[in-house]
C-alpha cells in the first residue's frame, strides 16, 4: 500500500472517469504479454505473471473459491508470488514491478504484438451477490475510485484515466467473456481475454503507463455476473 499511496502523489489531481456499456470486443488490438512466471496452485487454480510491456504488469489468477482473492488483497505482484510461495518473488517480477511504479508518472503507452491469454478451464462454485460483495466491493486501503456490480447481465464496460486497475470477475449464471485493455495512440489493446465459465473467479491487477483502462465484459447476452473493479489514476 505504500507503493500505492507514493504512486497516488506522484500523478496528483483526480483524473476524468466514466462507465459506458460495450456490445463486444471489436476493433480492439490485442498484445503479445510475455509470461514472466506461473504459479500452480493445483486445485485451488493458478496465477500467471505477465509483462506486456515494458512498465507493465499484468498478475492473473482464476480460482476455484474466492478464498485466495481475499488473502492476496491489497498486495503488491511481488507480495502476491511470496504470500503463496512462502519464497522472495523472483528477479523478473520485482524487476517488472519496479517499472511498472516508475511507468506510472507517463502518459504515452508502448505497444506490442498480438496475441490473447487464454485461461485453463476449471470446477467452480457460483458465489451469491452478498458474499461477492462483502469479499471484494469494499478493498482495504484509500483508492481513487471503486465501482462493484452485482448480478448484472449483458455486455459492459468501465473505462478509467489510471495507473492501477484491480478487477474481481465472477462467473454467476452462465459463461462469458472478460477482457483487460488499455488505449495505445487512437486504438485499445487488449492484454488478456478470458473466456469465464460458470462459478469461476478472476483476478487481474494491472500497473503501469497512466492511460485508459477498460474493464471489458462481453459475449454476455442472457448471463450474470458479479464485478469489483478499484484502482488509483
Amino acid at each position: 500500500m505504500k507503493n500505492l499511496l507514493l504512486m497516488a502523489v506522484c500523478l496528483g489531481l483526480l483524473a476524468f472517469g466514466c462507465a459506458i456499456e460495450s456490445d463486444n470486443g471489436a476493433g480492439a488490438e490485442d498484445a503479445e504479454p510475455a509470461l514472466i512466471n506461473h504459479l500452480n496452485l493445483g486445485d485451488e487454480g493458478s496465477v500467471d505473471f505477465y509483462e506486456p510491456v515494458p512498465g507493465e504488469i499484468l498478475v492473473l489468477g482464476i480460482f476455484n473459491s474466492g478464498d485466495i482473492v481475499d488473502e492476496i488483497e491489497g498486495k503488491s505482484p511481488p507480495e502476491i508470488y511470496e504470500y503463496l510461495t512462502g519464497e522472495t518473488a523472483p528477479e523478473v517480477i520485482q524487476s517488472a514491478y519496479e517499472a511498472s511504479l516508475d511507468a506510472a508518472c507517463r502518459e504515452t503507452a508502448e505497444s506490442g504484438d498480438d496475441e490473447n491469454i487464454q485461461l485453463p478451464d476449471m470446477a467452480g462454485t457460483r458465489m451469491p451477490p452478498e458474499e461477492f460483495r462483502d469479499r471484494y466491493c469494499r478493498p482495504a486501503g484509500i483508492y481513487d475510485y471503486t465501482y462493484c456490480l452485482l448480478s448484472r447481465t449483458n455486455n459492459y464496460s468501465i473505462i478509467r484515466t489510471a495507473s492501477l486497475m484491480v478487477n474481481r470477475v465472477h462467473a454467476y449464471r452462465g459463461n462469458f467473456n472478460f477482457a483487460h485493455r488499455y488505449l495505445d495512440g487512437d486504438s485499445y489493446r487488449t492484454v488478456c481475454n478470458v473466456l469465464m465459465p460458470e462459478g469461476r473467479t478472476l483476478f487481474v491487477y494491472s500497473q503501469g503507463i497512466r492511460t485508459r483502462r477498460m474493464a471489458q465484459i462481453y459475449n454476455a447476452t442472457g448471463d450474470y455476473w458479479h464485478l469489483s473493479v478499484y484502482g488509483n489514476n
